[in-house]
């Protein structure tokens, strides 16, 4: 049994973080929380290419482990992405943003959570931003009798997209760039003899894009608001 990836122990924190109760006031420049849907286009089987694992033979020869020719793991193809993203204007130009879930596919989960900050552009009810963030993350590809490649990572991300925005929901679609560098790679085969890739800075590169439906308070700050209205006499 394998247990649960740390980074998902976080989801619960980032959407309370965000909540309407905990941003409300007067101090709040805008916010939102949503749930996100996305997938990875570029590669087109992911990842491009599988680590190589070593082992000492008896003889004292060093031979090579290809995960193609060794096990029946496969790339990734058609995978979707499920999370939850939460955002905070600091003011009209720079935003912060925390966004976390998992990737699935045929054989393959992945979780991650990435911390994030957007440069933005304001055209009336329209926002256009780049940005990026860093984050941690899990990947597992399984084949037959339990095999398996487990890839812990940290995601560096590049991001550009729009937001289309009315006073309290949005909708944000966005392209991203994820360089994913691996930590140690544990390759289980179906023997259960288990070999081990130290940190190295080969990375997992991903291309994909996301629509994301967010709820909050997306009014700029003005005199009123935040304050209520007086009751006459």
């Amino acid at each position: 049994m394998h247990s649960r990836p740390r980074s998902l122990v976080a989801l619960p924190f980032v959407a309370a973080a965000f909540s309407p109760a905990a941003l409300a006031g007067n101090n709040v420049y805008m916010y939102g929380l949503g749930p996100r849907v996305g997938t990875v286009v570029i590669p087109g089987g992911y990842p491009a290419n599988f680590p190589t694992f070593s082992e000492e033979s008896a003889h004292g020869e060093t031979e090579k482990i290809k995960i193609d020719e060794a096990t029946t793991i496969e790339k990734v193809r058609g995978d979707v992405i499920l999370g939850l993203e939460g955002l905070y204007w600091a003011n009209d130009v720079n935003r912060l943003g925390a966004t976390g879930g998992f990737g699935l596919g045929s054989g393959y989960h992945d979780a991650h959570l990435i911390l994030k900050y957007d440069r933005m552009a304001n055209l009336d009810a329209i926002d256009l931003f780049v940005g990026g963030g860093l984050g941690v993350g899990v990947a597992t590809w399984a084949g037959e009798q339990d095999e398996r490649l487990r890839v812990p990572y940290y995601p560096f991300r590049g991001e550009a997209g729009a937001l289309f925005r009315q006073k309290t929901f949005g909708i944000q679609a966005l392209l991203f760039l994820n360089l994913n560098i691996p930590g140690r790679q544990t390759l289980t085969l179906a023997d259960e003899s288990t070999y081990e890739s130290g940190f190295g800075w080969a990375f997992y590169p991903q291309i994909g894009a996301e629509l994301q439906v967010l709820f909050g308070d997306f009014t700029k700050p003005g005199k009123n608001k935040g304050k209520k209205k007086k009751k006459g006499r």
